[in-house]
């Protein structure tokens, strides 16, 4: 009987058509539809028989999993036909040769439903000009007959067939309850049926089948679903028996595989981790002919699909759910055992290799659905660390933290032996994990704290010098610096590259990370030669011992390098080099990576240093949006992305709506960092010189003033910030014709910007433009005290700002034009 139900299977129909009607009249045919059971296979054969029965003089039915039953359908189809006979055997040979001759009908379409395989039918099927379609979920027919493989719903298809079964259906439930039952068409057919007749919402249904699936496929089967022979209890009921008699080994195969996620599981899990299991199964690994043929026997059931090419096995979830409820108790605790450490064998211990992130990757979903977490033995809990150090060096902050949460929990409940919560090894080292995924996240206080604690416990468990608390000393000086204690986190790092060198040595990555840590404190505090040498050493370590530029970790090198060229004030290089950088990380990491929004943020940075406004502007503007959907709003890098997209928005003449983001920013950065944080007074910097530019000079005053004495007293009045801050200050006294202030002010800036970065940066000519400005308008109105005091470069500043940035430069020409020039900040990563 059709199915009035039947959805989707548009192009497997189509295709299936082809296979058959493509071949010249009179040729014969055998097309086998092959799949997993309840994948819908006599549905999709049951619906091609009626849409195009007007191809065929006959079309013949014949349930084919037992030999009896095939013999009394073909002799129904003799008597049909006319040509019965005395017993079913005769009338079987009389109906093969009328149809291998084509009389009395040679267009004949016969479908043997539900074969168990080709030797079990091969004595009832016919030759000649006809067509015979097979449904079985053998795999034996590849070499007997044309094959095509029947899968399961797209998931398109599976809404739109639950929507048109459930009234009321919306669609975003019907895809939860697709995904829960692993879009099989049998699947779908029965909870659909149970949700039509009982009224139960998909939110109960969803909640029944994460904790009860299997009494609820009981239930499910106390109405059997209409068009389908089988139901979800018994539909794998037979291979199951056959399988646990003809094979023992691809039944503990299967017991392990259901312990397994859903997704496909790589075969080299078990062929090169196979040494270090014992016991049964551990032999099966072992020998590599017992293995293949528990893999065939598995496959020819259609109990696991074996993809050959990807090198891959892989179990619907239904059969794995099942599968699980079945075996229980002890035999389910020695099969989970045997996967959680295959498992753990399988991964590489070097997470920071891109090359060893497509097996991470392929573990992925394994991990978490085999509860690895719960597992006792110290090496695979060595390997939950590992795993989690993956997920946030791959960019999954959030699932990093979830997993090292979930490990922690129950560590901390089950510990290991002879170790208390406060003390387990691997307690401990999660922490440190679980420190820095909070810190990415933006959670900066709650990471101090946790590090904190975690570092004295490790300092009195592991000691000082302990690898593990050397590697968290590096975690720790980042939260520091995220809580604006630049100056600690330098002492902090000075101490931690020393011991990380002297315990690990020069090129070790550990010690890398150190000596780009204290880089970055070096960056912080305006220090940006020694920065430079120091991630130039890195990079050059790091060359050695990664092999390749597009390495994340020379990338991030080279990022930094980047970021020094821009501050010493060589924007072009810096534009050069950071447009290699991005296109490298485009290609290693993927469009999504925070690293690589981190990457093009410095870019946007060193376009509007360089001049290239427009440019600037628009990339500034992509990444604070992306920014803003990845992570919070007050997640330290989006108010980072916000903080420069002020700037661009100011010098691209968007001044009101430079003013209402900063202020928002400002804002956030308070609730977020603190009101004193450095960089709440860098972002109150930026908003200042827009309130100027609107015309608000005593509220610009009030806040570079703020700035400028509170960053002198936080992280020294050398900082290029807190300069930057003075600078901007002796603007806002030009503008309200304070001219002998502005030059004083000025003139104290110059003097820090000649100490820090020279007489020819960028930074310290803009400084001289100004303050060059101001002492001869002190002069005309009578304050020449303010002109003699002031430090003086040689030659005309404006004429060797031309010079140094370019006479087409933005900046430049404003100098001409006598404009004011302005100075602006830009978070760094901390």
């Amino acid at each position: 009987m059709r199915n009035p139900h039947f959805t989707g299977r548009e192009s497997t129909l189509d295709r299936l058509h082809r296979e058959l009607s493509g071949s010249p009249d009179g040729t014969f045919v055998l097309q086998a539809l092959q799949g997993l059971g309840g994948i819908g296979k006599t549905q999709l054969a049951t619906e091609y028989a009626h849409r195009f029965a007007p191809d065929y003089d006959v079309v013949w039915w014949v349930p084919a999993e037992s030999e009896l039953v095939a013999r009394a359908s073909l002799a129904a189809l003799a008597e049909e036909l006319g040509v019965g006979g005395a017993d079913s055997a005769v009338a079987v040979r009389n109906v093969l040769d009328s149809l291998r001759l084509g009389r009395p009908y040679p267009r004949w379409l016969l479908i043997y439903d539900n074969a168990v395989g080709p030797d079990e039918i091969a004595d009832f099927l016919p030759s000649g000009g006809g067509h015979v379609l097979i449904t079985s979920r053998s795999t034996q027919w590849r070499h007997g007959a044309r094959n095509l493989d029947v899968d399961v719903f797209d998931r398109a298809e599976s809404t739109a067939f639950l929507t048109q079964r459930v009234a009321g259906l919306d669609a975003g439930d019907a895809d939860q309850i697709a995904e829960a039952l692993g879009d099989l068409p049998l699947a779908l057919e029965q909870a659909a049926a149970f949700q039509a007749e009982t009224g139960i919402s998909a939110e109960t249904l969803l909640r029944e089948l994460r904790e009860r699936a299997r009494e609820l496929f009981d239930v499910f089967n106390e109405n059997p679903p209409v068009g389908y022979p089988l139901t979800l209890a018994t539909v794998w009921a037979t291979s199951v028996v056959r399988l646990r008699r003809q094979s023992p080994d691809a039944m503990a195969l299967l017991d392990r595989l259901a312990l397994f996620g859903p997704e496909p599981i790589p075969l080299d899990t078990f062929a090169e981790a196979r040494h270090v299991l014992g016991g049964d199964f551990g032999a099966i690994l072992t020998d590599t002919l017992r293995l293949q043929r528990a893999l065939r026997h598995l496959g020819r059931y259609s109990l696991a699909r074996v993809d050959t090419v990807r090198n891959t096995i892989q179990v619907h979830r239904l059969i794995q759910a099942v599968t699980r409820a079945e075996l229980g108790g002890e035999a389910c605790d020695a099969a989970r055992l045997d996967v959680h450490v295959l498992l753990s064998a399988r991964a590489p211990v070097d997470v920071d290799d891109p090359d060893n992130w497509s097996l991470y990757e392929g573990l992925l979903g394994h991990v978490l659905e085999s509860r690895v977490v719960e597992c006792a033995q110290p090496e695979v809990r060595r390997f939950c660390v590992r795993f989690a150090r993956y997920l946030y060096v791959r960019g999954d902050y959030e699932g990093s933290r979830a997993f090292a949460e979930s490990a922690i929990g129950h560590w901390t409940r089950h510990p290991a032996p002879g170790a208390g919560p406060d003390t387990d090894e691997h307690v401990l080292s999660m922490r440190m994990v679980l420190g820095v995924d909070l810190r990415l996240l933006g959670e900066l206080r709650a990471a101090y704290e946790l590090d904190e604690a975690t570092l004295a416990r490790m300092t009195e468990v592991f000691g000082p010098e302990h690898e593990e608390t050397l590697r968290l000393m590096n975690s720790y000086a980042g939260d520091l610096r995220s809580l604006g204690r630049f100056g600690e986190a330098t002492e902090y790092d000075e101490r931690s590259l020393e011991l990380h060198r002297r315990v690990f040595g020069g090129d070790d990555p550990w010690t890398l990370m150190a000596e780009n840590n204290l880089a970055i404190d070096h960056r912080l505090s305006g220090r940006y030669d020694r920065a430079l040498e120091l991630d130039e050493d890195t990079l050059e370590r790091r060359l050695r011992v990664y092999g390749r530029p597009t390495n994340h970790w020379v990338l991030f090198t080279r990022n930094q390098i980047s970021r020094d060229l821009r501050e010493l004030g060589e924007y072009e290089r810096s534009v050069r080099r950071q447009r290699e950088v991005v296109a490298d990380y485009e290609q290693a990491l993927g469009p999504e990576h925070p690293n690589l929004l981190r990457a093009r943020k410095n870019l946007s940075v060193s376009l509007r240093k360089s001049g290239r406004f427009a440019e600037a502007r628009e990339l500034a503007e992509q990444v604070s949006e992306h920014y803003e959907r990845r992570f919070s709003p007050t997640h330290l890098d989006t108010l980072a992305a916000r903080c420069n997209l002020v700037n661009d928005l100011r010098v691209t003449g968007e001044l009101e709506e430079a003013r209402t983001l900063g202020e928002e920013t400002r804002k956030r950065f308070a609730e977020t960092l603190g009101a004193d944080h450095p960089f709440t007074h860098g972002c109150a910097v930026n908003l200042a010189v827009v309130l100027r530019r609107l015309g608000r000079h005593t509220e610009a005053a009030e806040l570079n003033e703020r700035a400028w004495r509170t960053l002198a007293d936080a992280i020294g009045a050398e900082n290029d910030y807190t300069l930057a801050a003075l600078a901007n200050l002796a603007s806002d006294r030009a503008a309200a014709g304070d001219f002998a202030g502005a030059a004083e002010l000025g003139g104290r800036a110059l003097a820090g910007f000649l100490a820090a970065f020279g007489p020819d940066h960028p930074l310290t000519l803009q400084c001289a433009v100004n303050l060059a400005a101001d002492t001869a308008a002190a002069g005309r109105t009578g304050d020449g005290d303010a002109a003699s005091r002031a430090p003086v470069l040689d030659g005309d500043p404006v004429r060797r700002l031309a010079e140094r940035l370019g006479a087409d430069h933005p900046v430049a020409q404003a100098a001409a034009r006598g404009d004011r020039l302005d100075f602006d900040f830009e978070p760094p990563p901390v």
